[in-house]
């Protein structure tokens, strides 16, 4: 996947995090940022590059016709970008009523890449009637998919009177919390009592929050600026900088923002929340618009809306005085615990990504990456003979290795994939763990299957997560063909096999599949093997290899060489029906062999350490 998300302003830099989480998780994607050039890095930079993520930064445009918050971009500046990354999705990270979004929408159009847009719609009675309208209603016009931040913000769209628009909503957080940034750090001393982040206005109930924290005699302060009120009760500082907040939310013991609807405006997120909780801080706020769905399970306390409207100080006090008894009489460090990992568990960049990936996938057309990812193979929903003989293929390697294995034996699974491998594994050894790189796929492995000796792991798909000499045994199947560099992977079997460890390994046979000097028809294939390569590359580390072929009987090679063919042909396969296909084939249809080794469909190597 290419993915290519723009955005226009400083809030869109939160969502950079997660975009770049998205990268880290998918090691096989190319994620590119496109953005105004001071929200790069926080200077006139031109690119930030990270691996397989790069944030660009672009020249603003000229538009003397229109508000500046139109945000437009050097249209050419554009094309060009998209033209050079050629992205199977694009993305706009901020509101959709934006001339750059109309822009984005219509390069689009134009070059038939599919398009999504996002929206924290916060009006309460949504009908297009303002000057950004035009923008929107194109935008939405043009988007393959519309992501809602909240539910409230999918019910407005729906009640808005867009046509065709409730077939193209999705609801997902803009961004998650940078757990890394926001985090407690026990060298800043709490120093305030109370604490405000964000904009000073009347509709986040910075008027009220000061009466009721001068009323306490309680110390306050206030981090933020651009607003309709400026407190004169407390310390006041202005927030420049996303790097320096995290420290004003340790400095406070409890974080209060009580906004509330104000000429027909709701609150959607209030990111100051999730971050307060971050750092572990607890928080005090209002159930305004769509806070008591986002929270509503945080430990927070949540103040009636209707009585910030309504200037009820004395009823508001009261609680916030009743809250702050707690707090004081509390054990701190657990109280920072819990507010932390409710984030962790809820709202983190790490977790938000993953939703944001499944969707990006879903738009275009891809299955979500924790079912057929990269040519994951999956033990159901077959639709041909093809698929199923090729799971066969697939589960064979796990079958031969179970007679290799010790019962007392502690195993890893290299690549474990969807698990159904490692489950099997798991029944004739006293331990297996499956890693692989892909978040998705550990999570539904580890909720399908519940062996006690059995667990799955998430890895980097560079270093494996254990120490030397940790493992009897290492199976890898199907994976070597992956990694970029294969050397690398061997070495480290190697590190965490002890002494007399068995290594176990299969990958394509490219005689079969391939043309000589021919590149891999399967895009995430980095390379194949002869026999004579994979059987170097293991040699490398292992002095005690062989390395046999995986065949199939007569009928099952003649149906995978005619699929390969029509690959390798251009042509389509022919897809025979057959419903008794799961019947008719079995795993026993499939052997080893030590002759003609470059005949075979796969290659196997056993290794000793």
């Amino acid at each position: 996947m290419r993915l290519l998300v723009a955005g226009h302003s400083m809030v869109a830099k939160r969502q950079y995090a997660c975009v770049r989480e998205i990268a880290r998780q998918n090691k096989d994607w190319g994620v590119l940022v496109l953005c105004p050039k001071k929200w790069v890095t926080g200077e006139e930079a031109d690119e930030f590059v990270e691996d397989n993520f790069r944030i660009k930064g672009l020249q603003m445009g000229y538009a003397p016709t229109l508000p500046v918050s139109m945000y437009n971009f050097v249209l050419r500046e554009i094309e060009n970008e998209v033209k050079e990354f050629k992205p199977d999705l694009i993305f706009h990270s901020g509101e959709p009523g934006t001339l750059f979004n109309e822009q984005i929408a219509g390069i689009s159009k134009l070059s038939g890449i599919p398009y999504g847009c996002f929206t924290w719609e916060n009006r309460v009675n949504l009908k297009f009637q303002d000057p950004f309208d035009s923008f929107e209603k194109n935008s939405i016009a043009s988007a393959k998919f519309v992501m809602c931040g909240t539910e409230d913000a999918r019910d407005r769209m729906l009640n808005s009177g867009v046509i065709g628009v409730k077939d193209k909503l999705v609801v997902c957080p803009h961004h998650g919390i940078d757990t890394n940034m926001y985090s407690p750090n026990s060298d800043v001393e709490k120093e305030y009592d109370f604490g405000y982040i964000g904009r000073f206005t009347e509709c986040k109930g910075v008027r009220t929050i000061e009466k009721i924290v001068e009323k306490l005699g309680a110390s306050m302060l206030w981090v933020g600026g651009r607003g309709d009120y400026t407190p004169s009760y407390g310390d006041i500082v202005e927030w420049k900088s996303y790097d320096d907040i995290s420290d004003f939310y340790n400095k406070i013991k409890v974080m209060i923002t009580l906004p509330y609807n104000y000429e027909s405006y709701s609150e959607q997120f209030a990111s100051s929340i999730a971050e307060s909780l971050a750092c572990g801080t607890p928080v005090i706020h209002t159930n305004n618009g769509s806070l008591e769905d986002v929270y509503g399970s945080a430990p927070t306390i949540i103040i009636p809306e209707d009585l910030i409207a309504g200037d009820k100080i004395d009823k508001i006090y009261e609680i916030v005085k009743a809250y702050k008894t707690i707090i004081d009489s509390e054990d701190p460090e657990k109280l920072i615990c819990s507010n932390r990992q409710w984030i962790l568990d809820n709202l983190s960049n790490d977790k938000i990504a993953q939703k944001h990936a499944e969707i990006f996938e879903r738009m275009i057309g891809g299955e979500s990456s924790s079912l057929k990812s990269c040519g994951r193979i999956l033990p159901e929903g077959f639709k041909s003979k093809e698929e199923y003989l090729l799971y066969l293929r697939h589960l064979f390697p796990y079958d031969f290795a179970k007679d290799k294995l010790q019962k007392s034996s502690f195993v890893l699974d290299v690549g474990c994939g969807e698990g159904y491998g490692t489950d099997l594994l798991s029944k004739y050894v006293s331990r297996i763990i499956g890693i692989d790189v892909d978040r998705n796929i550990i999570k539904h492995a580890s909720d399908k299957y519940k062996s006690k000796n059995c667990s799955f792991k998430t890895y980097d798909g560079i270093k494996i997560p254990y120490k030397d000499n940790t493992f009897n045994a290492v199976v890898s199947f199907q994976v070597v063909e992956h990694i970029s560099d294969d050397a690398g992977y061997i070495s480290e079997v190697y590190r965490v096999l002890k002494k007399n460890g068995i290594f176990i390994v299969t990958t394509p046979n490219r005689t079969y599949r391939l043309m000589p000097n021919q590149r891999p028809w399967n895009t995430s294939h980095i390379r194949e093997y002869h026999h004579s390569g994979f059987e170097k590359l293991l040699k490398n580390k292992f002095s005690d290899v062989n390395v046999w072929g995986i065949r199939g009987n007569e009928e099952v090679q003649r149906i995978e060489i005619r699929r390969v063919r029509g690959i390798l042909s251009g042509t389509p396969k022919r897809i025979e029906k057959d419903t008794d296909f799961t019947k008719k084939y079995k795993i026993t249809d499939y052997h080893i062999t030590e002759k003609h080794v470059d005949d075979n469909l796969d290659l196997i190597g056993i290794c000793k350490k």
